[in-house]
């Protein structure tokens, strides 16, 4: 656990509640312009990872 938790930048999983919470925004009337879109609800993980990939700079301590 703690190797996946040090690949995301906000140091922690997402709770149920997170996540919940864009399923009901991207369900309701208010997301109704969305179309076409990829919401990541990843901590960042994702985002650092192409970083890392781009610029092959090994992981520091630059996101905490």
């Amino acid at each position: 656990m703690e190797a996946i938790l040090s690949e995301i930048p906000v140091g922690r999983l997402g709770t149920v509640e997170e996540v919940s919470r864009i399923v009901t925004f991207l369900a309701s009337e208010d997301a109704g312009f969305i179309t076409g879109s990829t919401i990541s609800a990843n901590g960042g993980q994702a985002y650092e990872s192409e970083l890392r990939k781009k610029f092959l700079q090994p992981r520091t301590t630059m996101w905490r």
